[in-house]
């Protein structure tokens, strides 16, 4: 059983194209599990739309878990994870696209490596302007014709930058039971939570395939605040666990502000 957990805050503009793609990858015996933190536009009345379809017209079991107040990506994803009942768990994001086949993909690595604790895939961005329909044709289809090519994470790998992408992960219940995410961390909490559970001894992979559609969003401060949280939670994982130089942090710090620089460019 796969258990998919969305959070959403006012995302009336792109959830019921989300959960389409989500519905459409699973089967009766899944469920997913949206966090509404605290929207204060139509997003908690398109979920409650979806719900009633899928009640009378058959599908995996959807669940709504209204915050009253917004508490914030972490606090909402950590709620979640204690209605998710599945095996497996698998983050979304509402305003990005899932691609056929992802759910499969991911569950049927994670069966052929018990060892694996959770894997990530490559994310295919996208922004409004984009041809959705068109990307989707385009790479839907990678997960038949491709085999999957992992690259497990070291701790040398992942102390220099954030090589999993978030709403494109699987993960095994007892994973995200035992790895919450800090709410110290309102951005960057993913990375945070990666940095954690590698030094933890947790193992963590990335597949070659796409399963995701990643919105863009224009640049904006919060890019720059969810670098700086990066780089602060780089600096708190290593030096505790006595993994770090001058030259591997300086050479993070470089990482994350070249990506800064990449993004204001093609923003220009």
């Amino acid at each position: 059983m796969i258990s998919v957990l969305i959070a959403s805050y006012n995302n009336s503009a792109t959830i019921l194209q989300c959960l389409y793609s989500v519905i459409q990858n699973l089967t009766t015996n899944d469920e997913i599990i949206v966090v509404d933190d605290g929207s204060t536009d139509s997003t908690k009345e398109i979920l409650v739309r979806v719900q009633s379809h899928l009640l009378s017209k058959g599908g995996p079991s959807f669940v709504i878990v209204n915050n009253p107040t917004n508490m914030g990506l972490p606090a909402s994803l950590n709620k979640g994870f204690n209605f998710c009942s599945g095996e497996y768990i698998a983050r979304m994001d509402a305003d990005d696209i899932c691609l056929t086949g992802r759910f499969k993909l991911q569950k049927d690595i994670l069966d052929q490596y018990p060892n694996l604790d959770l894997i990530s895939n490559k994310c295919i961005p996208f922004s409004r302007t984009s041809q959705v329909s068109y990307l989707s044709r385009i790479f839907e289809n990678q997960t038949d014709c491709n085999v999957p090519k992992l690259r497990y994470l070291s701790r040398s790998m992942i102390s220099k930058r954030n090589l999993v992408c978030h709403p494109a992960v699987m993960g095994r219940n007892s994973f995200f039971r035992h790895n919450s995410y800090s709410l110290k961390y309102p951005k960057s909490q993913d990375y945070e939570c990666w940095l954690r559970a590698i030094f933890n001894g947790y193992t963590i992979a990335v597949c070659d395939i796409p399963v995701l559609m990643y919105r863009c969003q224009p640049l904006k401060q919060t890019i720059i605040l969810q670098l700086c949280y990066a780089i602060k939670a780089r600096c708190s994982i290593l030096f505790k666990n006595n993994f770090i130089s001058t030259p591997d942090l300086l050479q993070g710090i470089f990482i994350d502000l070249s990506s800064l620089l990449n993004q204001i460019m093609r923003g220009r």
